[in-house]
């Protein structure tokens, strides 16, 4: 992956190169294999690989999706209209961003999922810790004591802050 300042100085190359098909506010739909032209230009001088990086980026931008819509005028790097968004296109194009919306839930979902998975496998040792404890007949002190103890570690932890100028801990 490109570090995230390289991407910004590639985009930046093309709004200050081809202003018309690169604004600095507000979005226009990108003719299909504006990449070719970008690097046939002997205007700007990018690597192809960094250059689709980048247009992936800029074509998932909010405000890009909201232009994207069927009779959307497509523009070339001069700025002269070559072609509209079709229906197919639309679709294509609605169908990928609903997915990349769902890998996205996933991951949120599978990070939260890890966090509670570390919280219930130490429930899980402490329930095994009173299984074994309460098979045992007999308890004594001591094994009370560390009973009680297991039942003290159920509970989650939170980060501690960190004491503020003054205070004493």
């Amino acid at each position: 992956m490109l570090p995230r300042e390289e991407l910004k100085r590639v985009l930046i190359l093309l709004q200050d190169n081809f202003p018309e098909a690169f604004p600095r506010k507000g979005f226009v739909i990108l003719k299909k294999g504006i990449d070719l032209d970008i690097c046939k230009s002997d205007i700007v001088n990018i690597n192809r690989t960094t250059l689709r990086t980048v247009l992936r980026i800029y074509t998932n931008y909010p405000g890009y999706i909201d232009a994207h819509v069927v009779g959307a005028r497509r523009y070339d790097l001069k700025g002269k209209v070559v072609g509209q968004v079709t229906e197919d296109e639309y679709k294509s194009f609605a169908k990928f961003q609903e997915t990349r919306l769902q890998q996205k839930k996933f991951l949120k979902k599978a990070k939260a999922s890890e966090g509670s998975k570390i919280i219930s496998d130490k429930n899980d040792a402490v329930e095994q810790q009173h299984e074994a404890l309460d098979n045992k007949s007999s308890l004594t002190n001591d094994q009370a004591e560390l009973k009680g103890k297991a039942e003290a570690t159920v509970v989650v932890r939170k980060k501690r802050r960190p004491l503020s100028k003054g205070t004493t801990g």
